[in-house]
């Protein structure tokens, strides 16, 4: 046996196999009194409740708060179909209209023919049988006529459906339905829909069949008919009015609260992403950067290596066109084609040759105009370059040719000479170490003025040996 709590949670999870309670409670004809009321001319549908209370406290007999009442009217009928009950009679049936029920309307409220040829339907209820009357395209009843039953089964109700047909005339057989109906049902649907439904019988031993019932067009006639008071009408209709304004708020809520549920899922997602996607950028940022860095260097290095312009070409280029007597006192590049450079000129006539030289040689043009600062030393001038065209390189020097060993004395062993060594070895009598070979070029500064060459330092010999 289960705990208590486990077997409540178990009934709540069972499919509930009860049958709703019916939507509408449905009063039979043979309880009604049934009046047809001509419609005046020009009577307006705002005008017709009133018209309906009126006529109904001028024919019934007791008040209308004793009374269960309603009506029916179409857009295109020319009558009004009143019907009433006595509460007490209706108690007694055990039929009294409660507030429970979707709607308490009379029998044959969805009766009407759905073939416009038969304008008689008849309906077994409560023993009885009702003749209902349609005029053409109406689903008001115009005429209500009653049958008691004899037997109360399939072939009493044909009995007694022929006994009425005898009784309205010979005309009323050729409009009159081929069946009887009997037992109508409701169903409620989405959004207050009702469904109808009778069961109809064809012959006395034929099976019964369910068919659908056909109600007035406009949804207010529910109202109209319902058998309960005025006052519980208006207040039961204010009431599923405010029901439906608050379902569709709490649908849009409910709605919005989705929306707001899926943003809140998406974004804490993305989140999610986000920081993932961040946290793989900042460790491979390290990487990056390095590739980074790597590839600006080379961006540096190939713009380098595809200069067609070589700083050192620029300089030696200047330094031949250069007259004796100017002097650099400081140059840099820019642009990768400009020399910008401080020079000094013993007078404005070598300055102007140095300039003229440079023009004429049409491998740079001299930008601007030099500024010059005259001295009592000279002319200092500003001097900037623009290469126009890319310089041959330079050519490489020749190796120079090896020289043939000098010959020794006889007896003597040759001596090891350490590498560069110039002159004669030590101890042998011969002069000081020649300066420089006649090949070597002298060393010049920056402004290719030549410098006396330094004295090599001194190396130790080796030693001598003598065979």
């Amino acid at each position: 046996m289960p705990h208590p709590l486990i077997q409540r949670a178990l009934d709540l999870l069972k499919p509930d196999t009860t049958e709703p309670p019916p939507a509408v409670r449905f009063v039979p004809a043979p309880l009604l009194f049934v009046h047809t009321e001509p419609l005046p001319e020009g009577m307006q549908p705002s005008e017709l409740q009133g018209f309906a209370e009126v006529t109904m406290e001028t024919l019934a007999p007791m008040p209308l708060e004793q009374l269960c009442w309603g009506y029916l009217c179409s857009e295109r009928a020319t009558h009004l179909l009143l019907f009433a009950a006595a509460r007490d009679r209706l108690e007694k049936e055990g039929l009294l209209p409660e507030d429970s029920f979707f709607h308490v309307l009379p029998s044959f409220f969805a009766a009407a023919p759905a073939d416009v040829s038969a304008h008689w339907v008849f309906l077994w209820e409560a023993g009885h049988l009702t003749g209902l009357h349609y005029d053409a395209e109406s689903t008001v009843p115009s005429r209500v006529e009653l049958e008691q039953l004899i037997e109360d089964n399939p072939a009493g109700a044909f009995a007694a459906r022929d006994r009425l047909l005898k009784r309205l005339g010979s005309a009323s057989r050729s409009e009159a339905a081929p069946g009887i109906l009997t037992r109508p049902e409701s169903l409620l649907g989405p959004r207050e829909r009702l469904a109808f439904f009778f069961t109809q019988y064809t012959a006395p031993d034929a099976e019964p069949v369910r068919v659908e019932g056909r109600p007035p067009a406009n949804p207010a006639a529910r109202w109209t008919a319902d058998l309960r008071d005025n006052l519980f009408r208006a207040q039961e209709q204010q009431r599923r009015r405010t029901l439906r304004l608050l379902n569709r708020t709490l649908q849009v809520a409910a709605g919005f609260a989705l929306v707001l549920f899926a943003l809140q899922i998406v974004w804490a997602a993305g989140t999610l992403w986000i920081r993932s996607k961040n946290a793989t950028i900042a460790l491979q940022q390290p990487v990056v950067d390095e590739v980074e860095q790597n590839q600006q260097l080379l961006a540096k290095i190939d713009e380098f290596s595809s200069h067609q312009l070589r700083p050192f070409e620029m300089m030696a280029a200047l330094n031949d066109l250069r007259p004796h007597g100017v002097v650099y006192k400081s140059a840099k590049m820019a642009n990768g084609n400009e020399i910008i450079a401080q020079c000094t000129a013993p007078d404005p006539s070598t300055m102007n040759d140095f300039m003229d030289a440079i023009a004429k040689s049409q491998l740079a043009d001299v930008v601007g105009n030099p500024q010059t600062i005259l001295n009592p030393r000279g002319v200092t001038f500003n001097l900037d370059v623009k290469f126009r065209q890319p310089l041959p390189p330079e050519s490489m020097p020749p190796p120079h040719p090896a020289q043939a060993p000098a010959a020794q004395p006889s007896g003597v062993a040759q001596t090891q000479l350490p590498p560069g060594f110039r002159g004669v070895p030590p101890n042998f009598g011969g002069g000081p170490a020649a300066p420089n070979p006649p090949n070597e070029a002298p060393t010049v500064d920056v402004n290719g003025q030549p410098q006396p060459n330094q004295p090599q330092p001194a190396q130790a010999a080796p030693a001598v040996y003598l065979n």
